[in-house]
């Protein structure tokens, strides 16, 4: 009984806003920049054959169904709706309305099969997880209408940012368990990303035999982006615990407050995307992981940075005034 008021409790913890709400802030600004994308090459994604679209998608279902199919009607109107319905999100107004619309329209999308790998699994799991959040209790529009004030300090279920962890946790996870080969793993070769930078297919710029100089860089980010996906979420769990439980005694939560592993991880992991984001023409699967990063702070940790922000700017305000 006591096991389960303490597991009803740690569901039923209250805390600030500013966590979720920056994470609704970049997950629309994900969506939008996908859209920005995906929009001018729609007749190439979404559009069947049969109404001058670029291939053949052999049956509509769901939403597009009821739609009529994958005709330039249909997936227009789709496409609008999801512009209006991500900047509604991003604005924070009406934002659980705004994420259910906006994953219905990207579910019906992708159902035509187009590829888009694992990073429409993560738009659509981060929707949900906005769908049943109270994102918009600050940093919104919504807040400043309701408030007066657009960072009010209001109390919200802390569960959707423990949830967003756990999702973030559960890709960079499985992602290192299905790195199987022996080009990933320390007693293979190393040679993943190496192979990866030299594939016109992957990398964004063509710097031709200098990955070969820079083979053994190559082969240290390898290892370092395995060690980081199969190691980091189990280190990061006990992390996460032991910084939350740092007044007790134990000298396996006194080594991981002292070297920060939280923050450690938070800082590998943004290197490891932004160094995707720079290098590889992988789509948006590193943006979609960074909008979840929010999570990965207190909600007070984030305040007191928002905070030291603007007093900065007040103070530059003043001193230029």
């Amino acid at each position: 009984m006591t096991l389960w008021r303490r597991w009803a409790g740690f569901w039923a913890r209250e805390e600030p806003a500013e966590s979720v709400a920056l994470f609704r802030i970049l997950l629309g600004l994900c969506i939008l920049s996908m859209l920005a994308v995906d929009i001018p090459i729609r007749d190439f994604i979404w559009v069947d054959r049969d109404h001058g679209g670029f291939r053949a998608i052999s049956q509509a279902r769901g939403l597009m169904a009821l739609l009529g199919g994958h005709t330039p009607a249909a997936v227009g109107g789709l496409l609008v709706g999801a512009l209006l319905s991500a900047t509604t999100l991003t604005l924070g107004v009406l934002p659980r309305l705004s994420a259910l619309i906006c994953l219905q329209i990207v579910l019906a999308l992708h159902s035509s099969g187009s590829p888009g790998g694992s990073q429409d699994t993560l738009v659509t799991n981060s929707l949900w997880l906005l769908v049943f959040a109270r994102s918009d209790a600050t940093l919104s529009l919504t807040a400043r209408w309701r408030s007066g004030r657009w960072r009010p300090r209001v109390l919200i279920p802390a569960w959707p940012r423990y949830l967003g962890i756990l999702q973030l946790m559960l890709v960079y996870q499985m992602a290192g368990l299905y790195k199987l080969s022996a080009y990933w793993h320390p007693g293979g070769d190393l040679s993943a990303l190496y192979t990866i930078l030299s594939n016109p297919a992957w990398h964004r710029w063509n710097l031709g035999s200098l990955w070969v100089t820079l083979y053994p860089l190559t082969q240290l980010a390898t290892l370092g982006t395995w060690l980081f996906e199969t190691v980091g979420p189990t280190t990061l769990v006990a992390a996460l615990y032991c910084r939350h439980t740092r007044s007790r005694p134990g000298r396996l939560r006194a080594l991981l407050n002292r070297w920060r592993a939280r923050d450690l991880f938070v800082v590998s992991g943004v290197g490891m995307h932004l160094g995707i984001m720079l290098l590889m023409a992988v789509g948006a699967f590193s943006a979609l992981s960074l909008s979840l990063y929010p999570c990965f702070f207190h909600p007070d940790e984030i305040r007191g940075w928002l905070d030291r922000l603007t007093a900065g700017q007040a103070g530059e305000r003043s001193t230029s005034a």
